[in-house]
């Protein structure tokens, strides 16, 4: 019985652990959801994203992502710019450093928050689709 009792405590010790760890990253693995504000004035939707910790996320220029909205709506393919001039695509993430959230912008004035069917309580989940 001792000789049983000798190896099952630290059995029962490393499934522990293991289930611990396995539970830790599962909790680490959840997509963060950013918070959105309707630009009324000047259109467009800011993502509660600040404009320093995206640029540290993004590696270059045009990087594309996928955006999924919590109501299920989705912009995939959007490219990010840090600068307005340069862009050529109808809608972008656009991180200009003069201001302090990255926005989602549309060229042609369109009203993304109607198209989307956005609320107050609307989120955004960001995904990468070339880094």
């Amino acid at each position: 019985m001792k000789k049983v009792m000798i190896w099952i405590i630290p059995l029962i010790i490393g499934l522990l652990l293991i289930i611990i760890s396995l539970l830790l990253f599962i909790n680490s693995k959840k997509e963060t959801q950013y918070a959105l504000v309707n630009d009324t004035i000047n259109g467009g939707i800011y993502i509660d994203y600040p404009v320093r910790d995206f640029n540290e996320y993004v590696l270059n220029e045009g990087d594309t992502f996928n955006l999924t909205f919590s109501n299920g709506y989705e912009i995939n393919n959007i490219k990010y710019y840090t600068d307005k001039d340069i862009i050529d695509d109808n809608i972008y993430l656009l991180g200009d450093e003069k201001k302090i959230y990255i926005k989602i912008i549309s060229r042609n004035n369109e009203d993304l928050w109607k198209k989307a069917n956005l609320d107050i309580d609307s989120t955004v989940r960001i995904e990468t689709v070339n880094k």
